[in-house]
C-alpha cells in the first residue's frame, strides 16, 4: 500500500508506478481524510509514503493524517517514504521519521527523488524539453527505488538533502506557516467561473461566489493546485507566480 499526497501530480505520478511495480495499492491522503478512512490493513506488504517537500518540511496534510492513522502491519513490516523535491528535501525525512515514532509506527527507509520544480510564488516553471529531461531522470531513479525496496533495504538513502539540512528546515519550515495564508490568492477578470479550483482543492478551502474562486479559510496546505489547474491561469499567488508558469505532471 503506497499513501501519498499530490498537489500538482509529481507524487501521484511516483506513487502509481511505486503501487504498479509492488502490486499495491495507491491511496490519495486527501481522499482518505476526505471520507475520513483512516484503517487499513497493511498486512501485505511494503507500505510506502510519498509526499512533496514544501519549505524542506512536509505539507501540513502529513500530520493530519498520520496523527488518526491506525495500520494492522505483519510480523516483520518495511515501511518507507519517498520524498519528492525540486532541488532539496532538506531535514523533511527526519520530520517525518519523528511523526512515525511519535505514533508508534514502525519505519524502514528513506529515498528521495528530483521532480520538476512548480513553486512559481518564487521559482519559474522549466521549458517543456527541460521539464521533460527533469522526468525522465525522475523514472530511471524511481525504477531504482522500486529495486531496493523490493530488496527491503533498510537506512537513509536520501541524497538530496542539501547543505546542512537541519539548519535549513529550522530557519525555513516555520515561514511555511505565514505563506499558507490564503489572502495571498488573487483571481484576475480571465476567470471564467468553471469551478475546477473548487471541486479540486485538497482542503476544500475553495467555493464560488458569483462565478468567481473565493478562499473561505485563513489558510490552506499551499499545494497551488487550483494555481496549476486553472485552464486560463486566471489564479494568482503574490506579484511574481504569474510571470513564472504553470505545471502538472503530464503522466497523470
Amino acid at each position: 500500500m503506497i499513501f501519498y499526497f499530490s498537489g500538482t501530480g509529481n507524487c501521484r505520478y511516483a506513487a502509481e508506478k511505486l503501487a504498479h511495480g509492488l502490486s499495491v495499492e495507491a491511496i490519495d491522503m486527501t481522499e482518505a481524510i476526505r471520507h475520513r478512512a483512516y484503517e487499513y490493513d497493511c498486512t501485505r506488504e511494503p507500505v510506502g509514503f510519498v509526499l512533496p517537500t514544501y519549505y524542506w518540511g512536509l505539507p501540513i496534510q502529513v500530520a493530519g493524517f498520520l496523527s488518526r492513522l491506525v495500520c494492522r502491519f505483519g510480523k516483520k513490516p518495511y515501511v518507507f517514504l519517498l520524498l519528492t523535491c525540486g532541488q532539496s528535501t532538506g531535514d523533511a525525512g527526519r520530520m517525518f521519521a519523528r511523526l512515525m515514532k511519535e505514533r508508534n509506527l514502525p519505519f524502514s527507509a528513506t529515498f528521495a527523488v528530483k521532480m520538476v520544480d512548480n513553486y512559481v510564488p518564487l521559482f519559474s516553471v522549466p521549458p517543456k524539453e527541460k521539464a521533460e529531461e527533469i522526468l525522465e531522470a525522475a523514472d530511471v531513479a524511481l525504477d531504482e527505488v522500486l529495486a531496493q525496496v523490493m530488496r527491503r533495504q533498510m537506512g537513509d538513502f536520501n541524497t538530496l538533502k542539501g547543505k546542512a539540512p537541519k539548519l535549513i528546515t529550522g530557519t525555513i519550515y516555520p515561514f511555511y506557516r505565514y505563506r499558507r495564508r490564503t489572502r495571498h490568492f488573487a483571481v484576475s477578470d480571465d476567470c471564467i467561473g468553471c469551478g475546477r479550483c473548487q471541486r479540486e482543492c485538497p482542503a476544500k478551502t475553495i467555493i464560488m461566489a458569483e462565478g468567481k474562486p473565493v478562499w473561505k479559510k485563513p489558510q490552506c496546505i499551499l499545494c497551488l493546485h487550483c494555481l496549476h489547474v486553472c485552464p486560463v491561469h486566471a489564479i494568482s499567488y503574490g506579484k511574481r507566480s504569474i510571470k513564472h508558469g504553470q505545471y502538472f505532471n503530464p503522466n497523470v
